[in-house]
């Protein structure tokens, strides 16, 4: 049996919108339900609530994922249901640095003699790339993994000292 634990994923799965919920008896129309109960619990914090919202669904989503692939039939059907279902994303952000912050930053890296620091962002903003798309995401290797073709030997050095 999968239970959902408030407070066991993040601040959005509360005793009364998710809580100790049993899967097998969730039907997919409470997804909307709660989609606007935190939207509500958002907004009342001040903020259009859409981020919050959508966050919660997305975290559902990795739960009946995690459940589907433990072979629970019920996570399933409703991931499947889930599917059909659309809920309301926050905008894309519109908001781009400038030409002159961007000169602003290389200049201030350049006097700290962070060289890399510089090529980084230089190619980030030339190339319309997100800092995981140029410089990768740092991941420790599990106990008696082996590193892959490619990989930096410093990956294997991360959490040693």
């Amino acid at each position: 049996m999968l239970r959902l634990r408030p407070g066991a994923i993040n601040r959005h799965f509360h005793r009364e919108t998710v809580g100790l919920r049993n899967v097998s008896r969730i039907v997919a129309k409470e997804f909307r339900r709660w989609y606007r109960m935190w939207k509500a619990r958002s907004t009342s914090r001040g903020t259009d609530g859409t981020r919050q919202a959508y966050g919660g669904i997305q975290i559902i989503r990795i739960i009946l994922n995690f459940g589907s692939e433990s072979g629970i039939r019920k996570c399933l059907e409703l991931r499947m249901a889930m599917d059909k279902m659309n809920f309301r994303r926050n905008p894309p952000r519109n908001v781009v640095m400038t030409f002159a912050q961007i000169r602003a930053v290389l200049v201030e890296a350049w006097r700290r003699g962070e060289l890399f620091m510089v090529l980084v962002q230089a190619i980030q903003f030339e190339c319309f790339l997100r800092q995981n798309d140029v410089i990768g995401q740092w991941r420790k290797l599990k106990p008696g993994t082996s590193r892959r073709p490619g990989m930096s030997s410093a990956a294997t050095n991360i959490g040693a000292g």
